[in-house]
């Protein structure tokens, strides 16, 4: 809202009368990142948007707005105006206008009090006249703690006992409704999850046409609303009854079993997008004693919802919902429960992408040695060896390659050894393997390992899975590590068209990749230069005691024979085919311009050595025929590798 990109924008704020609610800050279990902040500082202040206030509470009002110039009074609808609803709508023609007109004091004239009376008696078991008798009667046994409007309270009470009377499935779908959040409730959370509705749909219908035609609900599509003071009438008159926990836990569960598994990837997204609003809801009811079932299904919903925050991307809320839900699960679960487990690994992951590793890795070594000193058979467990493959992961994010290698390897073995390991296990720690080892230069061997993650993802889930992407992604940059450009080129704009398709996170994971494109191929050049001149270093290691060090012992030996001419022919080759091979080598990099760096390298490298070789032979005066045989070979072998080296420079200038 703050961006004027969006267009213009509205917002209701409706029946603003509670100036406690408004002020006091923000104590859901959930969601405590602004709890500091009171509800009205949430309101945007932009002039591209506007607020529109109802309240009751002339102060509370000039609070929000700021200026009394600001506030217009609506006045009470006039009496003539509002009998005529009733009239028309019940179709009660008998009745005399002086009992229309006592109903409509008597409701003090709230549009949706009388909305409410005029559907009630538009069911056709009632007249205006007897409505009236009915509605006095309510106001006598009316729960004195309701919060809301006497005249409302009571014609939803009244409804309320007549559905009960006659509809009491129709009761039943109403009060579940009441404890979710009171809009977008979508219909195939009744439908899919209530096994009479699985069974006869039509069912569903019957049962919720009562609740429309008393105006309890709304109907949007495929979705219902819910007013707020319905819900809170609902559920004022449930506590009465001694209904409410029983009833909270049934919508809790409801929730709960509806939810879908999102740690997988994406495809339930548009369920758990419609979901989320009455997990968080039944979350906060309060269900009174907590048995062993209920406990589990809160971890579960509190997992699942985890789940798809993190793949939302909002990784803050992704946390608390798993440490809430660790909380939970530590109270009745085994320490080597896998659904425990599986907890901990995702609040470590997210430990480590939030840049608290240490924690991470605290965690994960203390969890580990708790439940291995219980029972070291435990270790190969499918749990605990998720848990040695995220703290691998968790090394490779914190630049330790080489034990982020050594236990991607320790984890895959294992679990390549057990029996019923999940394959989701194995392709990550087999993805994080080949990371490892592609970071510490050795590409070609990590391309092996991508291919097969890829191969297997691609078999498992199809291409156009989150994780086959993420695959394909990781094979682009193996690639691109290689100076295979083309081919990276192709694999990337697949991984990232493809990624784009998917919501929030992964489309924010392939916008970011393509910024950072060019980056990654410039760096990837230098990396292969880099690898290029870490050939060239373990080449002259490997050989400059042939070339400098065979002719110091055959020095010594021919000085003892009293020759040294024999050197000169050789000696000289050598040195011009080094001199001639660097000046290959230097005008070639100077011309590409991208390593100046190894240049000079290089120039001084040749200049060590054409100075040690002359000094040995200012030194001495001849070599014997053998010696110099040997210096031969050596410039030959010289040569041919320095051709090959010169053949790989120029394949990659070429790239």
């Amino acid at each position: 809202m703050s961006d004027e990109k969006h267009g213009r924008w509205l917002i209701i704020l409706d029946n603003a009368d509670d100036r406690m609610l408004l002020s006091t800050t923000h104590t859901s279990q959930i969601d405590q990142s602004n709890r500091h902040r009171s509800l009205s500082s949430f309101l945007p202040q932009r002039q591209h948007g506007s607020i529109l206030i109802t309240s009751r509470d002339r102060g509370i009002a000039e609070d929000l707005t700021g200026s009394p110039s600001s506030i217009f009074t609506v006045f009470a609808l006039d009496e003539t105006d509002s009998i005529r609803p009733p009239r028309e709508r019940s179709g009660d023609k008998d009745s005399p206008d002086e009992d229309a007109l006592y109903l409509i004091r008597a409701l003090d004239k709230i549009p949706l009090a009388i909305t409410q009376a005029t559907a009630f008696i538009s069911s056709g078991a009632s007249s205006i006249t007897r409505y009236i008798r009915l509605y006095q009667k309510g106001l006598k046994n009316r729960q004195q703690d309701i919060p809301i409007p006497q005249a409302v309270s009571v014609t939803w009470i009244l409804s309320l006992e007549k559905i009960r009377k006659h509809h009491f499935s129709s009761l039943k779908l109403l009060s579940l409704m009441s404890l979710l959040h009171n809009d977008d409730i979508p219909d195939f959370l009744f439908m899919e999850n209530i096994p009479k509705y699985e069974v006869d749909r039509s069912l569903f219908e019957r049962d919720i046409a009562p609740l429309l035609r008393f105006s309890l609900i709304m109907i949007d599509g495929e979705s219902f609303d819910m007013h707020r003071l319905v819900q809170l009438a609902t559920r004022s008159w449930l506590a009465a009854n001694n209904e409410l926990h029983q009833r909270a836990r049934e919508a809790q569960s409801l929730v709960a079993d509806a939810f879908p598994d999102m740690s997988a990837g994406f495809e339930h997204w548009e369920k758990c997008l419609a979901l989320l609003p009455h997990a968080e809801a039944t979350l906060d009811l309060d269900i009174g004693p907590k048995d062993l079932k209920q406990m589990t299904q809160q971890g579960k919903m509190l997992y699942n919802t985890g789940c798809y925050e993190y793949n939302k991307g909002d990784h803050a809320a992704a946390l608390r919902h798993f440490v809430a839900a660790n909380e939970i699960q530590s109270e009745f679960l085994e320490a080597d429960n896998e659904d425990l487990i599986s907890t901990k690994n995702w609040i470590l992951r997210l430990l480590s992408k939030m840049g608290q590793r240490e924690t991470a890795i605290d965690v994960v070594d203390s969890t580990l040695a708790e439940s291995t000193s219980r029972d070291p058979a435990l270790v190969k467990s499918n749990g605990f060896l998720g848990l040695l493959e995220e703290r691998a992961r968790i090394k490779l994010d914190e630049g330790n390659f080489e034990e982020a290698e050594a236990g991607a390897r320790s984890a895959l073995r294992l679990m390549m050894e057990q029996d019923g390991v999940s394959e989701v296990h194995k392709l990550d720690a087999k993805r994080t393997l080949a990371r490892a080892i592609n970071f510490q230069g050795e590409p070609e061997q990590a391309e092996t390992l991508f291919r097969q993650v890829l191969s297997r993802r691609n078999q498992l889930w199809g291409m156009d899975h989150v994780d086959t992407l993420k695959s394909v992604l990781d094979l682009a940059q193996c690639f691109s590590d290689q100076g295979r450009y083309d081919e990276a080129s192709q694999q990337f704009e697949t991984a990232c068209a493809g990624l784009e398709r998917f919501p929030d996170q992964e489309k924010i994971r392939a916008q970011r990749a393509r910024k950072q494109w060019e980056q990654s191929v410039a760096i990837s050049k230098e990396r292969g230069l880099v690898r290029m001149k870490r050939e060239l270093q373990a080449f002259w290691r490997r050989n400059k005691m042939r070339i400098v060090g065979s002719p110091r012992a055959a020095l010594d030996q021919a000085q003892s024979n009293g020759g040294l001419t024999a050197l000169w022919r050789p000696v000289l080759l050598l040195l011009a085919s080094l001199a001639t091979i660097s000046i290959l080598l230097i005008v070639s990099l100077q011309r590409n311009g991208e390593m100046p760096r190894l240049r000079e390298w290089m120039h001084d490298e040749w200049t060590r050595y054409e100075r040690r070789i002359w000094r040995k032979m200012e030194d001495n005066e001849d070599l014997d025929r053998d010696q110099d045989n040997r210096i031969q070979q050596l410039e030959k072998e010289f040569q041919h590798d320095m051709r090959e080296l010169k053949e790989q420079i120029r394949i990659l200038q070429q790239k």
